[in-house]
């Protein structure tokens, strides 16, 4: 079955691709070139954290718009697979393990398992509940849920290996240039899976038809490929320069 293209979140997609783009660009040039200090590490870890949080939110918006889950999900999983090798062997002060695209990859995987069971909620009740339960389960890889005035302790015994550290539950040794575990991000996801069937179901879809910039409206077209290629390319850009 045809399902048209919502243009505004391929321009929404672009303009957090652009915002990735310059954060990598400025992030080589502090912990790998050391050319410039973090002068400012609480505003360029917003930064970081609006990008990711748009592009897990927008993905999991989009979830019901892919024609195969399976083929996507599976083709971005190997992508971030394919990254964290890469990385493994030209950067490996810089690893990425389980990095945005090995979780979105996951995520859309795992969406397919949840889809009937989520379908139960009505949407503005899964959007808030998946909201909350992101927030709550926010801080899980440091050991604890909950929020800043009531924290749960988690035992240190589920923190042991790389697996535990793909669910989010990182051990002592772990490190990740890039670190997207299930959880808490999945409910991000879920939330904007939810954020879709509420539009859905009230007829604002036709809000998103619109495409209010053709260069970002392009980059998010172009998002998973311009993605694999951006930071290679900045890079070696870089090492010329300087």
């Amino acid at each position: 079955m045809y399902k048209k293209r919502y243009e505004l979140l391929d321009t929404l997609r672009g303009f957090s691709l652009l915002n990735m783009i310059g954060y990598h660009f400025i992030w080589d040039l502090i912990y790998i070139f050391s050319v410039i200090d973090n002068t400012l590490p609480n505003l360029f870890y917003i930064w970081q954290q609006f990008i990711c949080i748009s592009f897990i939110f927008i993905s999991g918006f989009c979830w019901q718009l892919s024609h195969n889950h399976i083929k996507r999900g599976a083709l971005i999983f190997i992508c971030g697979l394919s990254i964290s090798l890469v990385t493994y062997i030209f950067t490996p002060k810089n690893t990425i393990i389980f990095g945005i695209l090995t979780f979105l990859g996951s995520a859309t995987l795992i969406i397919i398992l949840l889809h009937k069971i989520l379908s139960h909620l009505k949407p503005l009740t899964g959007f808030l509940l998946s909201s909350f339960f992101f927030i709550f389960f926010r801080q899980i890889t440091r050991g604890y849920i909950g929020f800043p005035f009531y924290k749960i302790q988690l035992p240190d015994k589920i923190y042991t290996n790389h697996f535990t550290a793909y669910l989010g539950f990182p051990h002592d040794d772990f490190t990740s240039a890039d670190y997207f575990p299930i959880l808490p991000w999945i409910f991000l996801f879920i939330s904007g899976y939810y954020a879709y069937q509420y539009c859905c179901n009230h007829k604002l879809l036709s809000y998103f038809e619109k495409k209010l910039s053709p260069f970002l409206n392009y980059l998010g077209k172009k998002s998973l490929i311009i993605y694999l290629l951006h930071q290679p390319i900045i890079y070696s850009l870089l090492n010329i320069a300087l």
